[in-house]
């Protein structure tokens, strides 16, 4: 995966500190993060500036400007000083992917994947990304996905079982996002972003019930959820004499 940007905008920008925003402020301003993008800002608040930046290869940027107080055709998103990121005008394209399989705490795989892809020429740039994470949880009773002890008793009282409690499951996410911006010398600037992401989380309620005569009894429950939230949206910046 090529360098970003990002760490020649840590300690190399004299009074310059890197704010990336906060997703939770109402609106744009602030919300952003102190950086433009060829001297505009975010035009989505569902993709972080800390991931805008990872997208932009430090090969395919010409300069960085320290911006303090403001200047002609520049919002300054609420900030006294901002760093706008000029991106070079020749055609340019690139990508990266990522795998990282690996065990979480039970013990169990974890598996995460991302990929990306940036095009850019005089008049038009686009960068998405796609991420996706399978994680395993619970046991089989051996160790690490017990969850406790379960008793039952019939109505006078009497030891009806007991056994291990256990959830194992798994759960899958998936996410993605773009960004598109169109630049034409006197029609201005158009930018399109959607982004969308789904979650499914399956689980089995297993309890190894063991009667007053030790007769094992596997008693199963399953369950099964999921959700998904997407994002389209576009803006315009332009000039009017």
């Amino acid at each position: 995966q090529p360098e970003d940007c990002t760490p020649n905008m840590r300690g190399r920008l004299p009074g310059f500190t890197l704010n990336t925003g906060n997703s939770s402020t109402r609106g744009f301003a602030g919300s952003a993060g102190n950086v433009l993008i060829d001297g505009a800002g975010a035009s989505t608040k569902s993709v972080g500036l800390a991931e805008i930046l990872q997208r932009i290869p430090a090969s395919n940027v010409e300069r960085i400007d320290v911006i303090r107080g403001s200047a002609p055709g520049i919002d300054m998103q609420g900030f006294a000083v901002v760093a706008n990121v000029i991106r070079k005008t020749s055609q340019t394209t690139g990508g990266a992917i990522e795998a990282t399989p690996g065990l979480n705490e039970t013990g169990k795989y974890d598996a995460r994947g991302r990929a990306e892809i940036s095009h850019r020429t005089d008049h038009f740039s686009f960068d998405g990304a796609v991420t996706t994470q399978s994680n395993a949880f619970g046991g089989n009773g051996t160790g690490g996905g017990t969850f406790g002890t379960q008793s039952r008793y019939d109505k006078n009282h009497a030891l009806r079982d007991s056994g291990a409690y256990l959830v194992p499951g798994y759960e899958n996410t998936y996410s993605g996002n773009g960004v598109a911006e169109y630049r034409h010398d006197w029609l201005g600037t158009f930018r399109f972003n959607a982004s969308a992401s789904a979650d499914k989380e399956k689980l089995e309620s297993q309890y190894y019930a063991v009667d007053p005569a030790n007769v094992l009894t596997l008693r199963t429950s399953p369950s099964q959820s999921s959700n998904s939230s997407y994002e389209l949206g576009t803006d315009y910046e332009g000039e009017f004499y």
